[in-house]
Parts: C-alpha cells; structure tokens; sequence
C-alpha cells in the first residue's frame, strides 16, 4: 500500500488503473491463505484495510475521490472484495485438506479390508482343499458300509442275521444323514446372514433333545437336567442356536459312558448376554485332541461314530454370533461346554 502510495505521488499512475492497484495485494492473499491457513490471509488481509482506512482518511490513495461518499464507497469495496476472497479461499483449502484426509482414511481402510477378505480366501481355499478331500470319503464310507451288508445279507440264509444286519445298515444309514445335516449347517451359516428372534431357551433346548432322542440306534435312554434362568427377553439367531445346542447334545449322547447317562444344561441370562453350559458324564475328550477339536474333520476317537465337523461347526457358528466357547475335558469323566453369547441389538 505504501509503495502504491509513492507512485501515485509522483503521477505515476492515473485515472482508473490507480484505483485498480490495490487489488494486486489479493493474488498475495491467496498465496499466504494457501501456503499457511486463515489465520495468516485475514492477519495481511486487516492490515492492508487498517492502512487503506488511514490514509483515505487523510484524504490520500487510490480511493480518492471528487465526491467523499464515493472514496468510502471504494474503500469498503476494497475491504470487503479481500476479506471475502481470503475466507472463500481458506474455506476451498480446509474442504480441499478434509477431502484429502478422507481419501486417505479410505484407502487405509480399504488396504485393511484388502488384507482381511484375502485371508479370508485363503482359509476358505484351505478348507475347500480339506473339505473335498475328505467329504468323498466321508460320503462313501455309509454307502460301502450299506453295500457290503446288503451282499451279506443275500448270502447268509440264517434268518435271525436279518435283523443284525438291518441294525447295522440303520446305523450307516444315520451316521449319512447326520454328515449330509453337518454339510449343509456349514454352509448355512457361511452364507446366511445373522437373523433377530425372540429365544426362549427352555423350549429350544426340550426340542433339541426330543428331535435327538432316537439319533443312535439302539435309542439308549440319557437323563437330562435343564436348568434355565430367563426371566426376560432375550435375541439372537434362533437357527444358529440350534444348531449350536443340536451338535454339543449329539455330541454327548453320542459319546456316552456305558451306565447312567447324564447331561446338564444350565442357561443363566444377565446383562444381555446368555451364558450356557452343558455338561456329560462321557468318555471324555484325551488332553492331546483339546487343541485340535475346533479343526474341520479332526475327530479325536478312531470309531468312526462322528465326522469331524460337530465342534467345526459350532466355533464357526459361534463366530458368527460374535461369542466364546470353551471346553474342559477329562478322558472317563467327561466333557464340559461353555458358551458365552452376547444378545444381538
């Protein structure tokens, strides 16, 4: 401003240029909101209408005019034209920087969504690999089992073999069902997504044990005690619960002890979260298989009475659910399941 003064002194500018020099001062305002923030373009842009307002006072600058009104009509052009130029500026530059944080924030987000559905794959990959291999053993096995006895069957005219060979034919039968059940649980669940219901957990668990009542062919009788604690409502995925309940119960029926056969339920609801144990008194899972039993296919006895899949299964289920499950075993005693599952909002 004071150099545009000087000239002006000594006639070097004239007429209606002179009244345009101010306004070089705003490409310098831009370059200063820019280069540092807002702060800086209003700090330049206030002491550049402070020097404007002093010396058009004195009646100097380029605002000078014939008529006074019309000076002060300049000044407060020149005023507002930088202060409004600073602030559209400064607003373009923090919109500029929020977008750019954001484009940032995304990528890193992205990059970890990358990262996470490529492991994803991987393991998927890898159960696939697992799954093919074993499933046309698992698959075949029954139907071999059921063959050969049916062949002697035809052979053997002994008629009390009948019903021995019909019994053993049942059991192939059922243990084809529960693997073709356990395949298609496990693909439910990896594709469905998780659905609120209502739970009430004694009915849900009374149904579980009568539709498994006749699950072993020699529809062996196994107490059970259920011991729920419910006093409201309470929401989660109804299916997935059963499926979680079906496979643990089969399980412990399953592996029975010989005499007395006990199985414990206890379901305590508090603070949106059920928590359930159930509990045998089986043969008992051999502390070298506790780590290995959430593996798909991995069976911790050679009797061929389960596929593998149970216990998979339900930590995926469980998974899905965004809940814990836990497994205390002794080898003769029996097996305890805990299962911790926060209620669904």
């Amino acid at each position: 401003m004071v150099a545009i003064y000087a000239f002006i002194q000594v006639g070097y500018f004239n007429g209606a240029l002179i009244n345009s020099l101010p306004y070089l001062l705003i490409p310098f305002l831009l370059w200063l909101t820019f280069r540092f923030d807002l702060l800086a373009g209003i700090s330049v842009a206030l002491l550049a209408s402070l020097v404007a307002i002093y010396y058009t006072t004195k009646n100097q600058g380029p605002f000078i005019q014939l008529n006074p009104d019309d000076s002060i009509l300049l000044l407060q052009i020149f005023i507002g034209v930088i202060s409004i130029s600073t602030i559209v500026v400064s607003a373009t530059v923090a919109e500029r920087a929020e977008a750019q944080n954001k484009l940032e924030q995304f990528n890193l987000n992205l990059e970890t969504m990358v990262q996470e559905r490529t492991q994803e794959l991987r393991k998927r990959n890898t159960e696939l690999d697992n799954f093919v291999y074993s499933v046309s053993h698992d698959l075949r096995a029954p139907i071999a089992s059921v063959l050969g006895l049916l062949n002697l069957a035809r052979k053997d005219n002994d008629s009390t073999m009948k019903d021995v060979y019909l019994d053993k034919i049942t059991n192939s039968a059922l243990q084809q069902d529960s693997f073709i059940r356990e395949i298609l649980d496990q693909s439910r669940n990896s594709r469905l997504e998780v659905k609120k219901d209502e739970i009430l957990f004694e009915p849900l668990i009374d149904e579980t044990f009568n539709q498994l009542k006749f699950a072993t062919a020699t529809g062996t009788v196994v107490e059970k005690v259920i011991s729920v604690n419910q006093d409201g409502s309470f929401y989660s995925d109804r299916w997935r619960l059963k499926v979680i309940l079906n496979n643990i119960i089969s399980n412990s029926i399953r592996y029975r002890n010989g005499h007395d056969p006990v199985i414990k339920v206890n379901v305590n609801i508090a603070d949106h979260k059920a928590v359930v144990e159930i509990s045998d008194n089986g043969r008992g899972i051999p502390k070298e298989h506790i780590s290995k039993i959430y593996q798909m296919f991995y069976r911790a006895t050679d009797d061929g009475a389960g596929s593998g899949l149970g216990l998979y299964i339900v930590k995926e289920t469980m998974d899905k659910l965004h809940g814990q499950i836990k497994i205390e075993s002794e080898e003769g005693r029996g097996t305890i399941v805990k299962l911790e599952i926060p209620e669904l909002t």
